[in-house]
């Protein structure tokens, strides 16, 4: 099945639409918090900045059976439609995308794109070749021979510690990406809790499933809130995971709210599906999705 992609047009009035975060809601006063917010995880991945074609086939299945307007078992109640629908990166938003085209919405982005940049390895300079003394001529068919070819040159003395740099570039990258999705995140949340217009509403939040819940994540960073599940309090419900395992893309967190804001239901909802969707992973919590390396999908 062809995969769901964007035009660089369409992509840039998406997130032109999305506002690109809190801005959008800055204005508005303090009021009451939606009925419910319905949170999942982007779908399966290619890369760092797409799905592979299992996460986009998981997108129009969402859109057909959850999610989308006249779902087959819609998530929403009969006669009503999400408030918003929300996502932080591009997997989230690619995910969010087919469903909130149904409703003619906006994917409101809280964007949080990770940095292009191109591989140190590649951007090391290729040591030239030595020339080859010149041998006499070569009987025809004859092979040259091992003491004719010219001996490989050695690396260049700044080629080393460029080498060395990479792995600590690519560490403060991954810490910036980390932080810039734990403050959208945040502004998130601040948003949708206090927005009047999603008062007694749904609200469909689609994000990176270590900022939905990350035990480890939440240690790092002590004396501040950085998952949805500290920000939305829902530690104060049980059996809510600490954790979002790695390879588990198949669920929801579906919580619903008093007015006040404080939760007071939650319920783990894991995504089914039939027909043309039906061979998509389905693995309960935290157990082996099956996916293989001929999926193309980020293993």
């Amino acid at each position: 099945m062809a995969a769901f992609c964007f035009s660089r047009l369409a992509f840039r009035s998406l997130l032109t639409l999305g506002l690109a975060g809190a801005g959008f809601f800055a204005t508005l006063p303090a009021s009451a918090a939606p009925a419910r917010i319905i949170i999942l995880r982007h779908g399966e991945k290619q890369d760092a900045y797409r799905l592979c074609r299992v996460g986009n086939d998981r997108a129009k299945a969402l859109a057909a059976h959850y999610l989308g307007k006249g779902a087959k078992d819609s998530l929403f109640p009969d006669g009503t439609a999400p408030a918003a629908i929300l996502a932080v990166t591009l997997h989230t938003m690619e995910l969010a995308a087919p469903a909130a085209a149904t409703w003619s919405l906006p994917v409101v982005m809280y964007s949080a794109l990770p940095e292009a940049h191109t591989s140190a390895r590649k951007k090391l300079a290729k040591p030239a070749a030595a020339t080859p003394s010149a041998p006499g001529p070569s009987a025809p068919g004859s092979a040259t021979s091992a003491t004719d070819a010219a001996p490989a040159a050695a690396p260049s003395a700044e080629a080393k510690p460029k080498k060395v740099a990479r792995k600590p570039d690519k560490a403060a990258r991954k810490a910036e990406f980390v932080q810039l999705v734990t403050t959208r995140t945040q502004q998130a949340v601040n948003d949708v809790m206090n927005d009047p217009r999603f008062a007694g509403r749904t609200v469909v939040m689609v994000w990176e499933h270590d900022h939905i819940a990350d035990a480890d994540l939440e240690a790092a960073n002590p004396g501040q809130k950085v998952t949805l599940r500290q920000l939305l309090h829902l530690g104060t419900l049980p059996d809510v995971p600490a954790s979002w395992p790695w390879a588990t893309y198949d669920y929801f967190w579906i919580v619903d709210f008093a007015p006040d804001g404080k939760p007071v239901r939650f319920t783990m909802q894991r995504q089914v599906f039939d027909g043309a969707f039906a061979s998509l992973p389905s693995n309960e919590w935290g157990a082996p999705n099956g996916l293989t390396a001929q999926t193309r999908c980020a293993l």
